[in-house]
């Protein structure tokens, strides 16, 4: 999956999160420069990539649970 510099729409993070996503490329020009300098990613990404991650986490404890249990 490639992140573009207009953030999906909720329902289309919806679909992807349902995925199984193996990798995020984020490229260069969707970061934008803080009052330090520092390169981040607008808060509407940051909060896709969360919950990104947030699914991936289910999916490891419930592939643990599984190994364990199973």
């Amino acid at each position: 999956m490639e992140l573009s510099a207009d953030v999906p729409s909720e329902q289309a993070q919806k679909r992807w999160l349902g995925e199984p996503v193996r990798a995020v490329i984020l490229p260069t020009k969707i970061f934008t420069t803080n009052a330090k300098g520092f390169p981040v990613l607008s808060p509407a990404h940051q909060l896709f990539i969360i919950k990104l991650i947030k699914v991936i986490i289910v999916k490891i404890k419930l592939l643990i649970f599984f190994i364990i249990f199973i």
